[in-house]
């Protein structure tokens, strides 16, 4: 249930981050650029709370055309960095994990538990089993 809630929070974090930038795209057409870089601002906020990084080696449009209007607008380069930058190297630095099915069959095994019964893998076939392997270093 909790990766479902997550999952779902991060897919309406990307639909915003569209919504958003669509919404900044206009108000530039319409030449409103203080309005168009506060919609670039929520749609970079969004994309970066829902952990979307850009595709590496792809050109990053969303925050290529925020920057530059940023600058625009009188905005530095360090600011830049300040406001996003950093955060957006974080997350393009952070570790993801992702699960990967097992497409190999489990081993024959026999193992006991802590009162000395013996288990194998025919023993609890058919059963819902969590085996927790630890060491200790």
């Amino acid at each position: 249930m909790v990766g479902d809630k997550n999952d779902r929070k991060e897919s309406s974090l990307k639909q915003f981050s569209v919504y958003w930038e669509c919404m900044a795209r206009l108000a530039q057409l319409q030449h409103r650029n203080v309005d168009a870089m506060a919609f670039y601002e929520n749609a970079l906020l969004a994309r970066l709370e829902a952990r979307q990084k850009p595709i590496p080696g792809e050109k990053d449009e969303l925050a290529e055309d925020a920057k530059q209007l940023w600058s625009t607008l009188g905005g530095t380069n360090e600011g830049w960095m300040m406001w996003y930058g950093r955060h957006a190297n974080e997350l393009a630095q952070a570790v993801t994990l992702h699960w990967e099915n097992a497409n190999e069959p489990l081993p024959a095994f026999q193992i006991a538990d802590l009162k000395g019964k013996v288990w194998t893998q025919d023993s609890l076939k058919g059963k819902v089993t969590f085996l927790n392997f630890w060491a200790s270093w």
